[in-house]
């Protein structure tokens, strides 16, 4: 256990205490008064490395940009990994909540010593932040008043012995800050070098408190990517603007999406690029108020990800050897559970409560038990109720542990695996080494061995209170491996074309050298399969880097689990039969997307298997939905008689978002073989959309307004609009929602729903003409609200 004391020691020293701190040199930010921008647009033609965006810590590391568009972004937990944050939450593109007091929140977390390391931790190998190449820190954020603040960084797990900061100033509304750490100051002792295994913001509101929001933030490395040269014939002060649409006029303290990236001097120069996240961009020198010219900007930065191998890995013990997975349908997946009550199973959950601090799930295993040498990698999905909490009392010990016992009689547990709140999964390579694993203080038995698992438990918490708790799923699989041929499966998740790709084997996870599997691979949209042959390759485990080039943007990422080259163990051979299906089918009607096909497993026949669906949005999250064959296929079967007669599978995969997104199908695997792949298809999802049909002046001081509106993400979704009237005597508003039945819409539109009209009074801007403007408040902030147009009407 961690005790509450040893919490609260680090929490102090973390957090800006002293009085308010200036803003110095090495950090730069927008005034706090922020104006419109005006000017004209021309074509990009000042880069110097035209196209490129900076290499960014977390591009690089995890193949995935901090910009908050997923919850792996950042970890919100108040007691750990943040501090005095109340109504934490991402959404919408950007992390959101308020500082109740002297606080933090961690963009990179460290974790704690001794504890189990989670896959984006800066202590766990391969993760620690290489200072001497990256080296500036930028961010946009948001702040409902002027507070100090300060960067924090650390070359160990919360400890102020290996830590360091620099201070600088939150301003009201939105700002684009540029810091670049240096000497350490607040009197620590570790100046920005070496690996850095943890990264905070503090912000210090006092007891007054503070409404706080994130938008991006980037680790870059200075000058490695795109550079942009100025004109500023006045010469004098001056400020490089980066705007993120065409729209000149949202360029205020209120809205994200643009900033002042640079004070600027002299008549000319040229800025660095590499503080701005990969996009699309206007950059501009602003002087008075006013941008006289933009110049368009493209930062690409394309974003590797290997489908397979991966960190979950390949053949499932409980599916491949008991025939039922352990996916809590029922009590055959648990052999025994202790220090619990209130034992229920439903809906693929086991749920149960203390009765103690130390409950425990037991997995039914074989007559055989488990050989570790072939199954190693752990899966476990879970949640809790109540809040994270590591101290030693009742509505504490959120901390789990998995459990072993061997033929040969030793036994062994991990360390402490944090469990942080919310529906979580969590990916261990369990045969790694001892010291990454096993619990340091007790004597331990290695969970990778000849000797077979006799025994298999997983710990849920340490609470000494009755807390309610849930295990989803749990997934002991085999690495991946081949004796001949591998199809590897990857995608570029920022895709533009032109790009190509080389895919390397490497015997460590750094650096990306080692044998070249393909080269000069052209990039296609979706998944991309390049079927390695592995012979004469040594025998080994692999890790693989695919490495993606688009003109002089290049970006690489490793596999999340390895690939093994050769028997896994030696006399172990992998075995073969995947499933056979088929996609036929996939139909869009506003956000919903039908799919249908069939597929089944030679190795299990005519029984029901999953199909896996996998939505990668157009904001770069992916998000994934099981379905199930069951559907009557007597088509299939006739051709395919292994397959049964309910080999088909239909369902309506809710698309999020606007845009394009591609959906990818996968036929699950059962027993021997591989998961298949059914393709991928792109799908085009509209926003929201409407129209304005009529305003009516009903007296002198009132105006009804009436319509439709509705959002193909959500079509029975009431939506909210505003209203906005100019007349004689100025501007008036008001508001309004749908819930108005509208047929003739639902006809016109088959996936709005039947109440999307909507009708209301809003108050006359004075006798004369008045003209009423109609707007559906977005769904998708910060994104603007959507237009639907504007209307005149004369009030007599």
């Amino acid at each position: 256990m961690i005790a509450r004391s040893r919490i609260a020691l680090a929490t102090a020293l973390l957090l800006l205490i002293g009085a308010p701190v200036a803003l110095g040199s090495t950090a730069s930010a927008g005034s706090p008064a922020q104006s419109s921008t005006t000017g004209s647009t021309r074509a990009a033609g000042a880069l110097a490395t035209p196209g490129t965006a900076g290499r960014d810590y977390a591009t690089d590391t995890f193949a995935d940009p901090w910009d908050y568009s997923n919850g792996d972004d950042l970890l919100l937990d108040d007691g750990g990994p943040a501090m005095k944050v109340s109504g934490a939450r991402i959404a919408a593109g950007s992390a959101r909540m308020r500082f109740v007091d002297n606080g933090y929140i961690s963009p990179l977390w460290g974790g704690y010593g001794n504890r189990m390391s989670l896959a984006r931790d800066g202590s766990r190998r391969g993760n620690a932040v290489q200072s001497a190449r990256y080296r500036t820190v930028s961010f946009q954020a948001w702040s409902s008043r002027q507070v100090d603040a300060g960067l924090f960084w650390f070359t160990c797990p919360v400890d102020s012995r290996c830590e360091g900061g620099m201070p600088f100033r939150l301003y009201a509304g939105w700002h684009t800050y540029v810091l670049r750490p240096g000497a350490s100051g607040f009197g620590l002792p570790v100046n920005w070098g070496g690996a850095l295994t943890g990264i905070r913001l503090a912000v210090s509101p006092g007891a007054a408190g503070t409404d706080f929001a994130l938008d991006w933030l980037r680790l870059s490395e200075p000058n490695s990517g795109a550079a942009f040269t100025f004109s500023n014939p006045a010469g004098g002060a001056a400020e490089l603007v980066w705007d993120g649409d065409a729209n000149p006029s949202n360029n205020l303290s209120s809205a994200t999406n643009w900033g002042v990236l640079q004070q600027i001097s002299g008549t000319s120069g040229s800025v660095d690029l590499s503080a701005l996240p990969a996009g699309n961009y206007r950059i501009g020198v602003r002087r008075s108020g006013t941008v006289a010219t933009w110049t368009s900007v493209g930062l690409a930065a394309p974003l590797p990800r290997f489908i397979t191998p991966n960190a979950v890995g390949d053949k499932d013990y409980a599916a491949t050897v008991l025939k039922n997975p352990w996916d809590m349908n029922g009590g055959d997946d648990i052999s025994r559970i202790g220090n619990a009550r209130s034992v229920s199973y439903s809906g693929g959950t086991l749920a149960a409560t203390n009765t103690s601090n130390d409950p425990f799930a037991n997995f039914r295993l074989g007559a055989g038990g488990i050989d570790t040498r072939i199954y190693r990698n752990l899966t476990i999905t879970s949640h809790y109720d109540g809040r994270f909490n590591l101290a030693d009392t009742p509505d504490g010990g959120t901390m789990a542990r998995v459990v072993w016992q061997r033929a040969d009689g030793g036994t062994g547990q991990t360390s402490d695996i944090l469990t942080y709140s919310g529906t979580r999964t969590v990916s261990f390579d369990m045969g790694l080494p001892d010291d990454q694993i096993v619990e340091a203080s007790v004597r331990n038995a290695s969970f990778l061995s000849s000797s077979r698992l006799t025994s298999l438990r997983w710990d849920p918490n340490e609470d000494r209170g009755p807390r309610r708790w849930y295990l989803h799923d749990v997934q002991l699989r085999s690495d991946f491996a081949t004796t001949g041929t591998f199809p590897i499966a990857w995608q570029d998740a920022a895709y533009q074309p032109g790009g190509t790709a080389t895919l390397i084997a490497d015997t460590d996870r750094a650096g990306c050298n080692g044998v070249t599997i393909a080269s000069g691979v052209t990039v296609q949209q979706g998944t991309n399969t390049t079927v390695w042959n592995t012979a004469g390759t040594a025998k080994g485990r692999y890790w693989l880097c695919l490495r993606i080039t688009r003109g002089r943007a290049v970006t690489s990422g490793y596999a999340g689990g390895v690939l093994v080259v050769g028997t896994n163990p030696p006399g172990f051979v992998a075995p073969s039969g995947d499933p056979l299906g088929h996609w036929d089918a996939g139909t869009l009607s506003g956000g919903s997307y039908r799919v249908a096909g069939w597929a089944y497993d030679p190795s299990v026949p005519r029984q029901a298997i999953h199909v896996d669906a996998y939505d990668s949005r157009p904001n770069g999250t992916r998000v994934g939905t099981r379905l199930t064959t069951g559907t009557a296929r007597p088509d299939v079967a006739r051709t395919h008689p292994g397959a049964g007669p309910n080999a088909g599978f239909a369902a309506a995969l809710k698309l999020v978002g606007p845009g394009r997104h591609t959906v990818c199908l996968f036929a699950v695997n059962v027993g021997a073989g591989a998961s298949r792949s059914l393709g991928c298809r792109t799908a085009d999802v509209g926003s929201q959309t409407g129209h304005l049909d009529s305003v009516v002046a009903t007296a002198v001081r009132t105006l009804r307004v009436s319509g439709w509106a509705a959002d193909p993400s959500s079509a029975t979704t009431p939506q909210r609009l505003t209203f906005t009237v100019t007349g004689p005597a100025g501007t008036r508003s008001g508001t309004g929602s749908t819930g108005f039945a509208r047929p003739d819409v639902a006809r016109a539109v088959p996936w709005v729903g039947p109440n999307s009209g909507f009708s209301a009074a809003v108050p006359a801007a004075g006798a004369g003409q008045n003209t009423v403007c109609a707007a559906i408040v977005t769904s998708s902030p910060p994104a603007p609200d959507r237009s639907l147009g504007c209307r005149t009407v004369t009030v007599s």
